[in-house]
């Protein structure tokens, strides 16, 4: 069993990845696709059985997201994929930086040959890291414009929106400008490097009836080939499309591709699944010229395409017979009265019974003929319109709009118009595939942000309790050693003092106690149950037993809102009782205030404590929790 790991950059190269499948299908192989999801997991292999010469291509959706298709090769590396398709340019580009260190070899398509490529590329092929299968869309430059002058009448000048900053198709506008000069087609480019640009331009667009617009193989442009060509139908000019799609969905009237680029990489892949040295393996070029003709764009443009042109067609879409339900159900209408009304006057003139009789057969039938016109032009067509659009409106985007008419009337516009609907749908769900994939990482990417936040915060927490606690540890031992190591023996001088009554040395010494002991306050941690009960005592208590003056300042206390709170964990407690110890004892130190206010309030979940005093310096503090 092999897995093949594929790179759709864009959505317009996913055709290949099913031209692939057929391509290996044809060769032997047992093929199953798997689409990768956004977790970039590797198929489960264990969870179904494969044969034994099967093939798995592991499609990444890209969409054009440079980082997706960069953690799709670590994915690739990661199970050891047997080869690598990059599809575009920016796909091999990554492909090759992503697996310098990996011997995968890697098979590229949808990439443009020229000069530059070949010699870079060249050199790859050598060291046996890459091979692939070349686009050749400048070569057909030239050919799709001499489309152009195929048809009847010519138009006389060509608008073209082009990248400049891409050097293929910077190349690819120059080769248009020649070929134009040698075909007398004047050519208008305008550059555009990003899709604001590119709606501008296309809103700007000023074109006249002997003009025509044509879609470059740009890949910032081709997004926009639906509106280009609504514009083209809008001011009723041709619209020269790259691939047979552009028929149907688009309006185009020519489309030149090249063909079997799937099946030149199906057979890459069999030669590297044979164990084929890679560097043996050429870069190839597909050799097929698919032209598709819209004959029905260029009835609707009153055109005429050149006979030599439908020769070499492979694809034609046949115009059909314009007509008008209106008018058709005018003629039947008009015809069943002149025959009705003309067996009547026979039968009324020879008064004969079985002419009577024969009227209202006639009658009879001519009724049941215009039910069946309508059954069939109106009834059927629109009830077969409706089911498919019910079909389309439920999401079921592969319900097949066919033909209801053989010719183009009313119905038949309607039909073509849905078919379109349904082709833009797709794209438009391709899109949204895209946002919803951004979507998914995104909130991956918060949601593992917010995990790594909160663990931060539950470090930080428990950073503070250690913090906190040693800081405790060292109050602790500090406090007892100024009980045992000062105090004590600061006692044990007064009552020498008292003994041999020393008044004086009794004063310093008392003062030097009260001292050391408001010092020993301070540092001293308090075992905090009630942090309410606990704040009452320290202000009411214990500051007042410290602080002389306490008795002469006036003290306001709120905890209200503090006593409403739910169950607040011991790091937060303790930072409130310093809090309020600290600046109430600075109030009692400093400020020589006569008022000092404690207040609480609580909004939500965040808890505010305010001391404020009217003496001097800072009149108020605030914490906030």
């Amino acid at each position: 069993m092999y897995i093949i790991g594929v790179l759709a950059y864009s959505e317009q190269v996913l055709d290949e990845v099913l031209e692939i499948e057929q391509g290996l299908n044809q060769l032997g192989y047992a093929v199953h696709l798997e689409q990768m999801a956004y977790k970039l997991k590797p198929p489960k292999i264990g969870d179904y059985y494969y044969e034994k010469d099967s093939v798995i291509l592991w499609v990444c959706r890209c969409f054009r997201d440079e980082q997706r298709c960069r953690n799709a090769i670590e994915g690739f590396i990661r199970t050891d994929v047997d080869a690598i398709v990059a599809m575009t340019k920016p796909a091999l580009e990554i492909a090759l930086q992503d697996t310098q260190a990996s011997s995968i070899p890697i098979i590229f398509s949808h990439v443009t040959r020229s000069a530059s490529e070949e010699t870079a590329l060249d050199k790859l092929r050598v060291n046996g890291k890459v091979t692939g299968v070349w686009d050749i869309w400048l070569e057909l430059t030239e050919d799709r414009l001499s489309l152009i002058s195929e048809i009847v009448p010519p138009p006389t000048a060509v608008h073209a929106i082009y990248n400049p900053n891409i050097p293929v198709v910077a190349e690819e506008a120059d080769i248009l400008c020649q070929a134009g000069s040698k075909l007398g087609l004047k050519v208008h480019l305008y550059p555009a490097q990003d899709g604001e640009t590119i709606k501008e331009e296309i809103t700007r667009l000023q074109t006249h009836k002997d003009h025509a617009l044509l879609l470059l193989s740009d890949p910032t442009t081709a997004p926009y080939a639906g509106l280009l060509g609504a514009v083209a139908q809008e001011q009723y000019i041709p619209f020269i499309g790259l691939k047979h799609d552009d028929l149907e969905r688009n309006g185009a009237l020519f489309a030149l591709e090249t063909g079997g680029a799937g099946s030149a990489v199906a057979t890459i892949l069999d030669n590297i699944l044979q164990d084929k040295d890679l560097a043996e393996i050429p870069l190839v070029a597909p050799t097929q010229k698919i032209l598709s003709v819209n004959l029905q764009a260029a009835q609707d443009l009153g055109l005429i395409v050149s006979p030599a042109v439908l020769s070499k067609a492979q694809t034609i879409l046949p115009a059909k017979e314009s007509a008008r339900l209106g008018t058709s159900l005018l003629i039947n209408l008009a015809l069943s009265l002149l025959a009705l009304s003309i067996i009547i006057l026979v039968a009324a003139q020879f008064n004969v019974p079985f002419l009577i009789s024969l009227t209202l057969g006639t009658v009879i039938i001519l009724v049941a003929t215009l039910w069946i016109f309508l059954r069939r032009k109106i009834i059927n067509p629109i009830r077969k319109l409706t089911t498919a659009a019910v079909m389309i409106g439920s999401g079921d985007l592969n319900t097949p709009v066919g033909e209801v008419n053989n010719v183009e009337d009313e119905i038949g516009s309607l039909a073509r118009a849905i078919r379109r609907m349904k082709s833009n749908l797709k794209d438009s769900y391709a899109e949204l595939e895209q946002m919803a994939l951004n979507l998914e990482q995104q909130v991956a990417e918060l949601t593992e942000a917010y995990k790594t936040l909160q663990e931060t915060k539950q470090e930080l927490e428990l950073a503070s309790r250690r913090i906190i606690n040693a800081e405790d540890a060292q109050r602790f031992a500090l406090t007892t050693y100024i009980h045992d190591e000062v105090l004590r023996p600061l006692d044990d001088l007064i009552a020498m003092s008292t003994q041999i009554g020393y008044p004086q040395l009794i004063e310093y010494a008392q003062e030097v106690e009260r001292r050391i002991r408001q010092v020993r306050f301070d540092l001293s941690t308090p075992i905090l149950r009630n942090i309410s009960i606990e704040i009452r005592r320290l202000t009411q208590e214990t500051l007042p037993q410290i602080y002389a003056n306490t008795s002469q300042i006036g003290l306001s206390l709120d905890l209200s809102a503090l006593e409403q709170t739910t169950a607040l964990e011991p790091v937060y407690i303790y930072l409130i009782y310093r809090f309020i110890r600290g600046a109430v004892s600075n109030v009692y130190r400093h400020s020589n205030a006569t008022e000092v206010n404690i207040s609480s309030r609580l909004q939500g979940d965040k808890l505010t404590l305010q001391v404020a005093d009217n003496g001097r310096g800072l009149i108020r503090r605030t914490l906030k929790i």
